[in-house]
């Protein structure tokens, strides 16, 4: 299960995500998030406490951060070590942190 808190200051959109984003979540994930991106100049994704990550979720955020980096940006912060751990093995930390 995942839960998703977004909030809005400005041109600033910060999606909380709370739980497992996996296969079973990866998809309506991506859509509630690029339903609200749209005028958009900065992304914040804060996974204080996303717990799980699967290689679906990693495809989440990288197509989130391929959208942002265009012409805007996008920042993930508050990262658990068990998340940290699967960017480490995937080579992703350089690129999505």
């Amino acid at each position: 299960m995942l839960n998703i808190n977004t909030s809005k200051k400005g041109t600033t959109l910060t999606v909380r995500l709370e739980g497992k984003l996996d296969r079973n979540t990866a998809e309506s994930a991506e859509e509630r998030i690029n339903s609200e991106i749209s005028g958009m100049d900065k992304l914040i994704v804060d996974l204080e406490k996303l717990e799980y990550i699967s290689s679906a979720g990693l495809r989440v955020l990288v197509t989130l951060r391929m959208k942002m980096s265009e012409h805007q940006s996008m920042s993930i912060k508050n990262v658990q070590p068990s998340v940290r751990s699967v960017f480490d093995l995937t080579g992703l930390t350089r690129y999505l942190i």
